[in-house]
């Protein structure tokens, strides 16, 4: 995947439960840039999970050949496709539970970064280091399926003699890689490749249906939300717009401490993590900072979660004023 996730973004959004979906792919974990809509680091996932399944094609091969050179070789074919299915269902069971919770972390990682009460702050961190049981339990069905593999290498192609030890030894380092492998990337390049089939599909429907004339609930909409700060935007600006966001200033108002200005950002379909970098980019530090904090609270109602009080315009007013379009 790329920054480029779906086309027509100004035009098309995907449906919210593959919104959240998305949720679950790898993001970029750093501090100018927590990840919510986005997905990094997808090549590396990919070419690291075809590591691991050409390993797992290796173990499924040697049991089923092993099986096969036996004398008695139905009773240990039978034997053998009954241990492959086993290993190859606990890997998938134990990658889905194992990865889980990936999508609610990258709400809590966003919600911390915009969060500034300490002990809120610590109770958000908590949760996001926190283990659940299904984590725990889907570790443990990647290494019992680990085990099995072993086993059956040891019990069907028949690993023995001096250099046996040696050999299962080599072997058990493999499969330490391999689940490595499925806690580290496969689960993140697996939420990818179905974030994409899902968005491409609903695409498809949504070009299916404007072709015809027919309604659909696939059309970008237009997510907005009002924020006051102590700095300007621009001197002389009240407008500003960068691709499918804009910025206005909606009105400025005497504070205690000086001018309060009041700000609406919006976004015409979702606003991708890429966007926020390029609009943020356009103005000074603190600024941005700002900018940065109230896009991630519109990005958190954009996923179906609450992105925090908005401002009520420092004049008094409901907020409203002159289309200006995009």
């Amino acid at each position: 995947m790329s920054d480029s996730y779906y086309p027509a973004p100004s035009q098309f959004s995907p449906s919210l439960p593959t919104i959240q979906s998305w949720l679950g792919t790898r993001k970029s974990n750093t501090v100018n840039r927590t990840g919510l809509l986005e997905t990094v680091g997808f090549s590396k996932d990919q070419g690291w999970t075809i590591i691991a399944i050409l390993i797992e094609i290796m173990a499924l091969g040697l049991t089923i050949v092993g099986a096969l050179r036996a004398q008695n070789n139905t009773r240990y074919l039978i034997g053998a496709i009954i241990v492959v299915i086993l290993f190859v269902t606990l890997d998938i069971i134990g990658v889905k539970m194992f990865h889980a919770k990936s999508e609610s972390r990258t709400v809590l990682r966003n919600r911390l970064s915009i969060t500034v009460d300490p002990v809120m702050r610590g109770n958000l961190d908590k949760q996001i280091k926190e283990w659940s049981f299904g984590e725990f339990l889907g570790l443990l069905l990647m290494v019992i399926s680990a085990g099995l593999k072993i086993l059956g290498l040891v019990a069907f192609f028949g690993i023995k003699g001096s250099g046996s030890m040696m050999l299962i030894a080599v072997i058990f380092i493999f499969y330490l890689v391999v689940i490595y492998i499925h806690s580290s990337h496969t689960g993140y390049w697996l939420a990818a490749v179905q974030t994409s089939r899902k968005m491409k599909k609903e695409y498809d429907r949504w070009v299916d249906a404007n072709s015809k004339g027919l309604s659909n609930s696939f059309g970008a909409q237009t997510y907005s939300r009002l924020y006051t700060s102590s700095l300007m935007m621009q001197e002389g600006v009240k407008v500003f717009h960068n691709g499918r966001q804009k910025l206005d200033l909606v009105s400025s108002a005497p504070g205690q401490n000086g001018q309060v200005f009041t700000y609406r950002i919006s976004s015409v379909g979702l606003m991708w993590d890429s966007d926020i970098s390029s609009l943020t980019s356009l103005f000074t530090d603190r600024f941005a900072h700002e900018l940065r904090t109230e896009c991630i609270r519109l990005q958190m109602t954009m996923v179906g979660h609450d992105g925090g009080p908005a401002a009520v315009p420092s004049d008094g007013s409901d907020g409203t004023i002159p289309s200006t379009g995009f």
